[in-house]
């Protein structure tokens, strides 16, 4: 298989106190086209599709280290340890013909528990990492219509070093492994 797929998102975000913590609610949806072309049934094949894909929805809540403050108090306040949690959603609103084997939405649900760590070395040096475990709904409706796709827990982990070069900008490295 061989495929090209664009997807911009529009995605709104929002901070907030939630019982004196920082919160964060962000949803994000994504408008994709895609080109396919590969070997099905042994001949060759292509389509293109285009429409919505599967929004997403995240909650995210900073537990220890940092309390809901205002752009002030933030502006005063010391970098030190935070700990996290968000919990990512991913619903099934995507574009989905259960006869069609390609399509842009996965009509099942996936939810990611995360939990976050995030560590500044120094002014200008920050370390984050992150672990979680995705969970999938089954698709009863799978290609050509009547077949199951079901799909094992995923756990992921991430890195990221980033360096403070001035206020407001800084340079990164990041990863991402799936297990």
């Amino acid at each position: 298989i061989k495929a090209k797929v664009q997807a911009p998102s529009l995605g709104y975000a929002r901070s907030f106190s939630l019982f004196g913590l920082t919160a964060q609610a962000l949803v994000a949806l994504p408008y994709t086209w895609a080109q396919v072309s590969g070997e099905v049934g042994g001949q060759d094949s292509s389509t293109s599709r285009a429409g919505l894909a599967d929004m997403r929805l995240r909650l995210s809540v900073l537990f220890v280290g940092a309390p809901a403050l205002t752009l002030e108090e933030l502006m005063k306040a010391p970098r030190k340890t935070i700990l996290g949690f968000s919990i990512n959603v991913v619903a099934p609103t995507g574009q989905f013909y259960p006869y069609k084997l390609i399509n842009l939405g996965t009509n099942r649900w996936a939810f990611r528990p995360e939990l976050a760590l995030s560590q500044p070395l120094g002014n200008r040096w920050l370390i984050d990492v992150y672990s979680g475990v995705w969970f999938f709904t089954n698709n009863n409706e799978f290609y050509p219509g009547n077949s199951k796709r079901t799909q094992e827990p995923m756990v992921s982990f991430q890195g990221h070093i980033s360096y403070t070069i001035r206020p407001f900008m800084w340079v990164a490295l990041n990863t991402t492994y799936y297990v």
